[in-house]
């Protein structure tokens, strides 16, 4: 199956609002200095970041679409507005960050519920495991990664997972203690 641009019908302004369209897979997300992220790929298992399409709007497999992360989406989408003083390029950085995690979920065998907390405490797991396997690999490997960027990286997925599972950063950080 190809992936391909979805028709975006809603532009989501970053201003305090707890306003949100209902189609949030249909929806891009603006920050207030203009630059944009496909906050609604998301929503599916199948996407591809392609730098050439207008907004930054990422390749989707329509197929794959999963209303189990709609109300995940939409506490991101509050997260980010509850942060006025937050500079938009640092948003952005968390909302990419985020969907490194969100890819790596998406590659994995089983299916993970967004709106499930121990499907949600699996994926955390797993992905600290993979994070922690990554640390030890040998200095010039490809997929190396340092002790800050690994925390880094988990940092974000906490934060995913606290959005995911309704649940507080602190709980998330017993679940996967490396």
């Amino acid at each position: 199956i190809d992936l391909v641009p979805r028709k975006i019908k809603h532009i989501i302004e970053d201003e305090f609002t707890d306003k949100k369209p209902t189609e949030l897979h249909l929806s891009i997300f603006r920050f207030k200095d203009g630059s944009t992220v496909d906050i609604g790929a998301i929503c599916y298992k199948r996407t591809k970041y392609e730098h050439r399409t207008p907004d930054s709007v990422r390749l989707t497999d329509l197929s794959t679409l999963d209303k189990r992360r709609l109300r995940f989406t939409g506490e991101l989408i509050d997260h980010l507005r509850l942060k006025p003083e937050n500079k938009s390029s640092s948003k952005n950085k968390t909302v990419l960050s985020i969907l490194k995690f969100i890819n790596w979920i998406n590659e994995q065998s089983y299916d993970t519920d967004f709106s499930d907390v121990q499907d949600v405490r699996r994926a955390y797991e797993g992905y600290t495991k993979w994070l922690f396997h990554r640390l030890k690999l040998k200095t010039g490997t490809p997929d190396k990664l340092t002790n800050n960027s690994a925390s880094q990286e988990q940092k974000i997925a906490r934060l995913a997972c606290s959005l995911m599972a309704n649940e507080h950063i602190k709980k998330i950080e017993f679940w996967a203690t490396a």
